[in-house]
């Protein structure tokens, strides 16, 4: 479980990063196109559980070979 945990910690940071890019953006484009603090807990949690299935199948298939 603590592999999952990080992984899912590493895809938050990833999501973190990209909304401060995008409130930085703010200051040139005039109004503001960040996610608020639920949207990007969302959008890991999305990008985790989409990558942890792909994983998951992967993982199964193999054993079943």
């Amino acid at each position: 479980m603590s592999d999952a945990r990080s992984k899912f910690k590493m895809i938050l940071n990833l999501e973190k990063e990209r909304n401060k890019t995008l409130k930085e953006l703010e200051a040139e484009l005039g109004f503001d196109i960040s996610f608020s603090d639920e949207m990007v807990m969302n959008n890991a949690m999305n990008v985790f559980i989409k990558q942890y299935k792909k994983d998951l199948i992967s993982e199964v298939s193999t054993w079943m070979k």
